[in-house]
């Protein structure tokens, strides 16, 4: 497997981020945010082929 650096969310970074929608920290997770500000996270995984 390749050595790839993704944008990880920092607990400062995560601290920071207001703004609605998804913010990928790389390699299927990522963070979703709601307009209420809620914050949660979301691991999208795949094994044999199925998510």
């Amino acid at each position: 497997m390749a050595n790839i650096k993704h944008a990880q969310l920092t607990a400062g970074k995560l601290e920071a981020i207001t703004a609605p929608g998804t913010h990928a920290d790389g390699e299927g997770l990522t963070l979703g945010v709601r307009e209420s500000g809620a914050k949660s996270w979301v691991l999208r995984a795949t094994f044999s082929g199925k998510r």
